[in-house]
């Protein structure tokens, strides 16, 4: 979900850079009235493409833009937890931003106000990228703790396999020799058993 929304992110991003490269362009004055018109229609339909993105983009049924009741500051509309271990309290929040040109502060660009609409491109270009540097500073940390939790169960499973798995081999020389053990002392106690009554025998021989 999070790489989808970062690549619908990059994508604003790219429009943006365009529409900044217009608003420059169309201050130069050797451009006629229709050029900037020109100029102005690829702008408006780059802000539509925008909003397309803001509005559609989305990842088994949750979008980009959301309304949610749990607003974590005041760019975020919105977040939902997920969870990223097996402990009650191991979870973490995932925010929505709207990224429309309305809540970007370019929905009312004109190429004839250079200063101003360049300085709007510019803010709304910072804002997609703070988006963009939350987002990856999550994925990095869920990254990590999805490495941290196959470390966690290769461990548990070569534990368990001590614990569970037996060498053959070892086992069997183990038991031979404890077998043999308990053979000698079977026998050793039989010849312990026997040296009372060989004491008399020597005894009841002496005249």
């Amino acid at each position: 979900m999070l790489q989808t929304f970062d690549g619908s992110l990059q994508e604003i991003n790219d429009n943006l850079c365009r529409m900044r490269e217009l608003s420059v362009s169309a201050g130069s004055g050797a451009l006629t009235d229709e050029d900037k018109e020109s100029i102005q229609n690829e702008i408006d339909s780059i802000k539509k493409n925008i909003n397309d993105l803001a509005n559609n983009t989305e990842f088994n049924g949750i979008k980009l833009s959301v309304a949610s009741p749990t607003i974590l500051n005041e760019n975020s509309t919105g977040s939902i937890k997920s969870t990223t271990g097996t402990m009650d309290d191991e979870n973490i929040q995932i925010p929505f931003f709207d990224v429309t040109c309305e809540n970007l502060g370019i929905s009312d660009l004109d190429v004839n106000n250079l200063n101003s609409s360049v300085g709007a491109i510019d803010n709304a270009t910072k804002m997609v990228t703070k988006f963009r540097s939350r987002y990856g500073s999550i994925q990095n940390r869920l990254e990590g703790t999805g490495e941290y939790l196959s470390e966690k169960d290769t461990c548990v499973q070569t534990a368990q396999s001590r614990i569970g798995d037996s060498d053959i081999a070892e086992e069997m020389m183990n038991y031979s020799k404890n077998q043999l053990l308990v053979n000698s002392s079977i026998g050793l106690m039989t010849q312990s058993n026997n040296f009372p009554k060989d004491v008399l025998n020597i005894l009841g021989n002496v005249k």
